[in-house]
Parts: structure tokens; sequence; C-alpha cells
């Protein structure tokens, strides 16, 4: 992507990648964009969540360069390149599906024994004499309970959310956009 924009910046090929087509397949630049790359390009990057995420990013960015015809201009196997895009990526998307789901029951699992380690916390005090020093590891002691009841709980209910979800490649709003 870095040396596509190098070369679309300095001009000289600009009109020639717009409306450069593929003669035996009639793909544009878009389809191309859409193949799922090599192992080896995405293996600098960890976790199929965020493969699939760097692929998206890149077709879209290529998607608003080229005109919106583009878009829809379909191949000699009938497929435009949203449709190559989703077919090429069936299978990372499941991975990243499987990945996601993963690592969000790991964070559940965690979320859920802070919660239940800080919540009787919370209501056990602590004993001592000294009430000058107490009343100071109280109010220290309920603001940290606090601040961890509050922060797991809201984990707690972002991982449920993530397991819940429903996975695309392409988010919604891009595809009424289109």
């Amino acid at each position: 992507m870095k040396i596509f924009k190098l070369v679309y910046e300095t001009g000289l090929v600009r009109a020639v990648l717009k409306s450069w087509t593929d003669p035996r397949t009639e793909e544009n630049i878009l389809h191309f964009a859409a193949k799922l790359p090599t192992d080896d390009t995405l293996a600098s990057i960890a976790g199929e969540a965020f493969q699939l995420a760097k692929e998206v990013s890149m077709f879209k960015e290529l998607e608003e360069f080229l005109p919106v015809s583009y878009r829809y201009k379909k191949n000699t196997a009938g497929k435009t390149p949203r449709e190559l895009f989703t077919l090429e990526h069936q299978d990372m998307l499941k991975e990243a599906e499987k990945w996601m789901k993963k690592n969000a029951s790991y964070g559940l699992i965690v979320a859920t024994l802070i919660v239940t380690v800080v919540f009787p916390a919370a209501f056990t005090l602590p004993h001592g004499n000294e009430t000058n020093h107490l009343n100071t590891a109280l109010t220290a002691l309920a603001i940290t309970n606090a601040i961890a009841m509050g922060l797991s709980t809201l984990s707690m209910i972002l991982f449920v959310c993530i397991l819940i979800s429903r996975y695309a490649e392409i988010s919604r709003q891009s595809k009424i956009r289109t």
C-alpha cells in the first residue's frame, strides 16, 4: 500500500492505475486488492482479527481512490470487487472470529475472577485500633474497590458483547454507503 501511495502521489501513473483493467479477466485494480495475500505478507501481524482488519482497511482505502463505477464492475467470473473480497477472505473471517471469541473468553474469565474477589472485599471492614489510619485506609480501600469493581464489570460487558456479536469483514455502514 505504501508503494502504491508513493506511485500515486507522483502523478505519473495515476490515470493509468485508475483506468487499468486486465484484458483476460476484466479485473480492475480493486479486484486485485480484494484477493487474499500470501501468508508471508500477513505474518508480521499477530492475530487473525488484526490481519483481517488490515486487509479491510487497505481495501477501503483503495475503494476511495477509484471511481465509484469500479466498485460495481464485474470480472469474467461475474464478481464485483467486494464479492471477490468476501469470497477470498471467508476462511480468514472464520479464523478471526475464533481468535476473537477465544481471547474474549479468556478476558471474561479474568474479569469475572476480579469481580468475585473485589465484591466481598467491598463489604469486609479491616480491623484496627487507630481510627485516623483506619479512616484513611477504609477510604482508599473503598475507592480502589469501586474502581476495580466498575472496570471489571465494564470489561465483562465488553467481552460478552464480543462473544455475542455478529462477525462480518466489512461493516454494514460501509455497505450502505456504497
